[in-house]
C-alpha cells in the first residue's frame, strides 16, 4: 500500500490530479472499441469541483506501471443498490477498467482487478463485486474469471454503442468466494478499516 492505495507485482494504482487531466485527454482519442461511446465524460476539475473523486459514491483510480512509474490505464467503482440505499448491505460495487493500447493483453487489467476486488473487500463493507463486459470481449471475461468472478448471464441488448445494441456477459464476486479463494499470502492483511 501506498498513500492508502494498492501496489501489486507490476501496477500501483492512485487517484488522478488535475495535473493528469491532458492524458486522460489524449486516452479519451484512443478508447477500446467496447469503451468508445463517443462522448466526452467530465474532466478531473470537474469532477473535483462537484466533490471527492473517492468516497461513498464510488471513485476513480489510475493505474501506474510499475517498471517505468507510467500511467496505463484505469479503473473505477460505482454502487449499485439492492435494496434500501440507507443500508450498506444492500451496496454492491460495479467496477470497470480501461487500458491504454499498448498495455492491453499483458496481464495488467487482471492484476488491478484482483487488487482493487482486494481492496474493495478490506476496506468496505460490500458483499458483492460485479462488472458487465461486451460478450465478444473474450480476455476481459477470461481475466475476471482468473480471479474468482462468476459468470451469471447474459444481458440482451443493455447497452448501446457505436450505433447498435450490445449484448453484455454479468459477472460476479462475492465476499464469500474472495474469500474462499484467496491465498493467504495474498490480500492486503491488516488493512480491514471500513467506510
Amino acid at each position: 500500500m501506498v498513500n492508502g492505495w494498492p501496489v501489486g507485482k507490476r501496477v500501483r494504482l492512485r487517484p488522478p490530479t488535475v495535473e493528469d487531466q491532458p492524458l486522460l485527454d489524449a486516452w479519451s482519442a484512443n478508447r477500446s472499441r467496447y469503451t468508445d461511446f463517443g462522448t466526452r465524460g467530465r474532466t478531473i476539475a470537474e469532477k473535483l469541483a462537484a466533490g471527492p473523486l473517492i468516497g461513498e459514491h464510488g471513485g476513480d483510480l489510475l493505474v501506474i506501471r510499475l517498471s517505468d512509474d507510467t500511467p496505463i490505464g484505469e479503473f473505477d467503482w460505482r454502487p449499485i443498490h439492492y435494496g434500501p440505499r440507507s443500508d450498506t448491505r444492500n451496496r454492491a460495487w460495479a467496477v470497470g477498467r480501461e487500458f491504454t493500447p499498448e498495455a492491453r493483453g499483458h496481464g495488467y487489467g487482471t492484476e488491478t482487478m484482483r487488487l482493487m476486488v482486494d481492496w474493495l473487500f478490506h476496506n468496505t463493507d460490500a458483499n458483492r463485486i460485479e462488472g458487465a463486459t461486451d460478450l465478444t470481449n473474450i480476455a476481459s471475461q477470461r481475466s475476471v474469471e482468473r480471479i474468482g468472478f462468476r459468470r451469471e448471464g447474459v444481458l440482451r441488448g443493455a447497452l448501446y454503442r457505436q450505433g447498435d445494441y450490445h449484448d453484455l456477459a454479468r459477472y460476479a464476486i462475492l465476499r464469500a468466494d474472495w474469500q474462499a479463494g484467496r491465498p493467504a499470502d495474498r490480500g492486503l492483511a491488516g488493512e480491514s478499516s471500513r467506510s
